[in-house]
């Protein structure tokens, strides 16, 4: 598999049964193998798929959350957070898309109290990557919007930039933040900006909601 065509995370790197992969533009799934994903609605809505029976009709929502083994499940995106989580005794994956809509309504806190529920899973236990997305150097948004984010979650000066008129807003470090204060420690966000780099699909930049990249996580034991 070309590695250039992905990127990993060193928060997995002590689980050797957790395989997880950040594609971008050029990559694919490797040895065709079975992914699972949810139409994504750039909603709140985690789905739990361990007692559900897989079909090809799809599930909306955008978090998939399984104790399942030996298939990935994989979120699609152009610029929104693409988040992977595991745990330390591979209890369980989860996959999540946080745009904008997500990330004010915290779809990652959704996303771990679901885990922390029904697997029984610690904080400390628990294990998340923040993929690449777009960055606080390209993502801009209106006043209104981040005057409603500031509200919500009483932003710091690495959140947002205020520049020229114009007001850019940070979704990663947002999340990352989401996670900490729940008391998740083990996080790692990847400072890859989508609309940056080439090598990912990006709307912001491109104009199309045609193309996206993917991210992808399973556990083998």
């Amino acid at each position: 598999m070309n590695q250039s065509n992905y990127l990993k995370s060193n928060i997995f790197e002590c689980n050797n049964n957790l395989k997880h992969f950040f594609g971008n533009s050029g990559f694919t799934i490797p040895n065709n193998e079975k992914v699972f994903f949810l139409n994504q609605t750039h909603s709140d809505k985690v789905v739990n798929i361990d007692n559900l029976k897989l079909s090809k009709d799809e599930l909306n929502g955008d978090a998939i959350v399984t104790s399942k083994k030996d298939f990935y499940i994989g979120v699609k995106t152009a610029d929104c957070v693409p988040i992977l989580l595991g745990s330390t005794n591979s209890s369980f994956v989860a996959a999540v898309h946080s745009g904008w809509r997500g990330t004010f309504n915290k779809i990652i806190e959704n996303v771990i109290e679901e885990v922390m529920r029904s697997y029984r899973c610690s904080k400390s236990e628990i294990l998340c990557a923040i993929g690449p997305s777009i960055g606080i150097c390209c993502y801009e948004v209106g006043s209104s919007m981040l005057t409603k984010f500031s509200k919500k979650f009483v932003l710091e000066e690495d959140d947002f930039i205020k520049k020229d008129k114009k007001c850019f807003l940070d979704l990663g470090q947002i999340n990352k933040k989401i996670v900490n204060k729940l008391g998740v420690s083990n996080v790692e966000l990847i400072p890859t900006c989508t609309s940056c780099e080439n090598n990912f699909f990006s709307y912001r930049r491109d104009g199309s909601r045609s193309n996206n990249q993917i991210s992808i996580i399973k556990s083998i034991r």
